[in-house]
């Protein structure tokens, strides 16, 4: 387990058990800024379980030197970017609500993580052990397919 400077009086935050050594990377940054995020078809609001390792969320994909990536949660910090995304893949994301939330140091680290798919503005989001982030994020007012 990794350990953090601590983000009260008197308990450091921690990595979760099962993430790999060395991860999040160093070069990560504290988590800031507004993020978007998909929920689950399932769920009308944001829970803890919108915002599971991306492992565990899609645990047939191969993850093979992408593992500490992988113990991340996917955020985008762009709107127009997400948005794009649901229209450019309609069935993957039909039934989901976008969720905007604010991140902050003690929710954990981020680090940018492009990609043609995801976007310009995609970030990994390693969420600390205990963080329910689900209580900083609301659904957004736009309707998607």
């Amino acid at each position: 387990m990794n350990d953090n400077p601590s983000n009260s009086s008197t308990l450091a935050p921690s990595w979760p058990a099962d993430f790999p050594a060395a991860c999040p990377p160093t070069e990560a940054n504290n988590a800031a800024g507004v993020v978007f995020r998909y929920l689950r078809p399932d769920s009308s609001s944001p829970s803890a379980v919108d915002f599971r390792q991306t492992r565990y969320d899609v645990p047939h994909r191969d993850y093979a030197g992408l593992e500490c990536q992988s113990c991340g949660v996917s955020v985008n910090s762009d709107k127009a970017e997400s948005l794009a995304l649901s229209a450019k893949f309609p069935k993957a994301f039909r039934n989901r609500k976008l969720a905007k939330g604010m991140l902050q140091p003690i929710f954990g680290k981020t680090l940018p993580t492009p990609s043609e798919v995801a976007g310009a503005h995609h970030l990994t989001w390693w969420i600390f052990a205990g963080i329910d982030p689900a209580t900083s994020f609301a659904v957004t007012d736009e309707e998607l397919l």
